[in-house]
C-alpha cells in the first residue's frame, strides 16, 4: 500500500527500509496550488527594484524571485503562471493566477501575440518569478487586442511571470503525439523527481514538479480529435475518445474521459501528488492551501 509523502520523509530520515515504490495516496483533485504568490486585490504590478535586463530590443526583465537549475531550451513545453498589464497604467487584463490554472507556452511556437512573453520565459529558470516589459511590436501589435478591449492599439505590455517547470522536447516527439501510457509514465516521473526533492526539503521544488502533474490545461483538444476521425481505420475511430486523452498529463480534459484501468492508472499518478503538495504547504505554514489539497474528490 503506498504511504502519503512525510512518512517517506521519517523513513528517509530514520528507517532502513528502502523500497523505492513507497508512494502516497490521497483522495482529492485538480486544485491549484498559490504557494508564496497569494492573488491580490489591487490592480497594478508589484514595485520591483531590482536590475533591468535587457533581453531583447523591445523585452526588458527584472528579477523578483530567483529560480533553480538550466534554462529552458527552444521548442521546451514551459509551464506559467502570470499577470498582465497594460504598462503605465492599472489595467491588467489578465491574471491566470485567479483562473488558479497554469498556462503552456512551447518555446518557438508562441501566438504572435506571446512572442515578447516567450523571450522573456526562456531567459527564466523554474521557479524563478520576474517582471517582463514588452514593447507593443512584440505583443498585440498596431491593432490593439479583440480578446482584451481594455489593451488599446501600440500598447506596451507589463508581464508579472512565474515559471513553474518544463518539459525539454524529446526525441522531436510532442505532448500531443504521446499515448495515454506515455504520459502517465511522464506524469509518473514529475511525481517521483518531486518526491526527491520533499526528502532533501526543497519544497518549492517539490510543489513545482506536483503542480504540473496535477494543474495542467489540455490545449487543442478538439484538433487532435479532428486529425484522428480522419486518419485511423473505422474500428479505431469507434476508439478515438481514448487516444484523445493524450494531449495532457492530469488536467480535467484529461481525466474525465479515462475509464477503468486507464483511470486508475491515472489516478495513481495524480492522487499521491495531493497528498504530497499539501504535506509541502504544511511545512510552509500554509494550512488553507493544504486543507483544499486533502477536501476534493477525484471520482466527481
Amino acid at each position: 500500500m503506498e504511504e502519503d509523502a512525510q512518512d517517506q520523509h521519517n523513513q528517509s530520515n530514520g528507517s532502513n527500509d528502502d523500497n523505492p515504490n513507497d508512494d502516497n495516496e490521497i483522495i482529492t483533485e485538480s486544485s491549484a496550488v498559490v504557494r508564496d504568490e497569494p492573488l491580490r486585490d489591487d490592480k497594478g504590478p508589484p514595485k520591483v527594484d531590482s536590475e533591468v535586463e535587457v533581453l531583447h530590443e523591445k523585452v526588458k526583465k527584472q528579477v523578483v524571485k530567483e529560480g533553480h537549475g538550466q534554462k529552458p531550451a527552444k521548442f521546451a513545453t514551459c509551464f506559467l503562471h502570470y499577470r498582465a498589464w497594460v504598462e503605465n497604467s492599472s489595467h491588467k487584463f489578465e491574471d491566470t493566477w485567479q483562473e488558479q490554472r497554469p498556462v503552456e507556452l512551447i518555446l518557438g511556437k508562441e501566438k504572435t501575440e506571446m512572442t515578447g512573453l516567450g523571450i522573456g520565459v526562456a531567459s527564466m529558470k523554474s521557479g524563478e518569478h520576474a517582471l517582463l516589459h514588452v514593447g507593443w511590436e512584440l505583443g498585440y501589435g498596431k491593432e490593439g487586442s479583440f480578446s482584451f478591449p481594455n489593451v488599446p492599439p501600440m500598447a506596451d505590455l507589463l508581464y508579472e511571470v512565474e515559471l513553474i517547470g518544463y518539459d525539454e522536447a524529446k526525441e522531436g516527439k510532442a505532448r500531443s503525439d504521446m499515448t495515454v501510457e506515455e504520459r502517465i509514465q511522464a506524469a509518473d516521473g514529475r511525481k517521483m523527481e518531486g518526491n526527491s526533492y520533499f526528502k532533501e526539503e526543497k519544497l518549492q521544488e517539490a510543489m513545482q514538479q506536483y503542480e504540473m502533474v496535477v494543474n495542467y490545461k489540455s490545449p487543442g483538444f478538439v484538433h487532435i480529435c479532428f486529425l484522428l476521425l480522419f486518419s485511423v481505420l473505422q474500428e479505431v475511430i469507434m476508439n478515438v475518445s481514448f487516444f484523445c486523452q493524450a494531449i495532457a498529463y492530469m488536467g480535467d480534459d484529461f481525466m474525465f474521459q479515462l475509464f477503468g484501468k486507464y483511470r486508475d492508472m491515472a489516478l495513481a499518478v495524480k492522487n499521491p501528488c495531493h497528498l504530497n503538495m499539501a504535506a509541502c504547504l504544511i511545512k510552509l505554514n500554509q494550512y488553507e492551501e493544504a486543507i483544499g489539497q486533502c477536501s476534493i474528490r477525484p471520482d466527481k
